[in-house]
């Protein structure tokens, strides 16, 4: 699985759990959260939790996030604003 779609109740359990150590996540590369705001600080703290991710947008409707642009070279946090900016 390279890709996943989270709501941000299941990013806090992936940044904070301690039962996720237990699980080889490398595979993850892009993550999406929406349905409700996210901060940027726990965004970081799964991508450095799960290095391997190298894309995080996050949104608050379902439309926001996955009308985001994909950026491969970095990791990138993009806000539910973002596409107003």
């Amino acid at each position: 699985m390279s890709h996943a779609a989270l709501v941000p109740s299941t990013v806090l359990f992936l940044a904070k759990s301690p039962l996720v150590g237990q699980f080889d996540l490398s595979s993850l590369r892009d993550v999406s959260s929406g349905a409700a705001p996210l901060d940027e600080e726990l965004s970081k703290a799964l991508t450095e939790r799960i290095p391997s991710i190298s894309w995080f947008r996050q949104g608050e409707t379902h439309l926001v996030t996955p009308a985001q642009v994909f950026n491969g070279n970095q990791i990138k946090y993009e806000p539910a604003n973002a596409l107003s900016q």
